[in-house]
């Protein structure tokens, strides 16, 4: 079935779609972008993710005539005319077409596409008995080097980060900073539970406020009475930690069993991560 997309306004087919080669997304990586799932047709925690898409387009100067309302109403024509019950919705925006030289500023009208795609559900065993991580070779970028709290069309370094730790037969990578604290996974943010305590850490290390990443601190934790802290963590912290587990809007709550071929706690999913897990599970089916 060929996919419908919105694009500046338009709905069009993805045979229809054309995206001109000076679009600074294209030649440069301007632009921003958000995911957001949607169950039974729900979109779930839109507001979280809405701000967190606005927030980033603010920061780098990009104006969308568009607001919340408008999003939503899109995404949901969307849904209908793919036949789609159970989405992951892309949001991007962009700054728009370029002149192709670099040393020469334009203004133009900035690009927005949202596209709607059936939902990948990965398997039921990596729930049940988690997944490794590998630390990366290459070295996370420091929280006042850039923009480390929008999500940047620029993602090379993390797919980098990423297809390096699946060669090595790993699920994500480990990402550690210049000032060496861990900061994310490529794609997730990362927890660990040490003396019945969260841990994860903290923003000023360059970390991704991920909406699910929030949704676990303030209100997953705290409805099963759980101790959070957000600080400096080091790699040992990673290997000596009594349990582990990584987030995202994709995965939603994975543990996390083994990093760099060193065994975490026991080696299973821990009690803690499987509460929380069922805990952010029994949320997500009733929506």
């Amino acid at each position: 079935m060929e996919l419908t997309f919105y694009y500046n306004g338009e709905l069009l087919r993805s045979s229809e779609l054309h995206i001109s080669a000076f679009e600074q997304a294209f030649l440069y990586g301007e632009g921003i972008f958000e995911s957001i799932q949607v169950r039974n047709r729900k979109l779930l925690m839109p507001e979280s993710h809405f701000s967190s898409f606005f927030k980033g387009a603010e920061t780098l100067g990009i104006t969308l005539n568009v607001n919340e309302k408008i999003l939503e109403k899109s995404i949901e024509t969307l849904l209908d005319l793919n036949s789609i019950n159970d989405a992951m919705v892309r949001l991007i925006a962009t700054k728009g077409e370029s002149s192709g030289y670099f040393y020469e500023k334009i203004r133009s009208y900035p690009s927005l596409l949202i596209m709607t795609l059936p939902l990948k559900r990965f398997s039921e065993k990596l729930y049940y008995m988690g997944v490794s991580l590998k630390t990366s070779s290459w070295r996370d970028i420091s929280s006042s080097s850039f923009y480390h709290d929008i999500r940047t069309l620029n993602m090379m370094s993390k797919r980098v980060c990423y297809s390096e730790a699946v060669d090595a037969g790993c699920f994500d990578a480990l990402m550690v900073n210049i000032e060496g604290y861990v900061t994310q996974c490529s794609g997730s943010n990362i927890f660990i539970i040490k003396e019945n305590t969260l841990i994860t850490p903290d923003h000023s290390c360059g970390v991704f406020p991920g909406v699910t990443r929030e949704h676990i601190l303030n209100e997953v934790a705290r409805e099963l009475n759980i101790d959070t802290y957000e600080g400096f963590i080091l790699l040992n912290n990673i290997y000596d930690s009594d349990e582990c587990f990584i987030t995202s809007t994709e995965a939603g709550v994975l543990p996390v069993i083994s990093c760099d071929g060193k065994k975490i706690g026991t080696g299973r999913p821990g009690v803690i991560t499987k509460q929380i897990q069922e805990k952010f599970f029994n949320w997500y089916r009733n929506q």
